[in-house]
């Protein structure tokens, strides 16, 4: 099953860029690709995968702005 995070993060701020950029630097760092700049995948192959990454995903959430996870 694919696990696709897509977000709508703030970068009017130097610290909201950074918090972004770190954002989707941990994305990359859970072996997600770069479908589009906001749409990240990633091919999962068990439930028990999906929601260990959502654990972690839910540690590093930006604070402000959305993000949507879809399964």
């Amino acid at each position: 099953m694919w696990m696709v995070v897509m977000f709508d993060l703030p970068v009017v701020e130097k610290s909201e860029r950074r918090a972004a950029t770190g954002f989707r630097n941990a994305l990359l760092d859970l072996g997600f690709e770069m479908s589009q700049f906001s749409v990240y995948m990633r091919f999962c192959t068990s439930q028990t995968q999906v929601d260990t990454l959502l654990l972690i995903h839910f540690q590093i959430w930006a604070i402000s702005g959305r993000v949507h996870v879809e399964i």
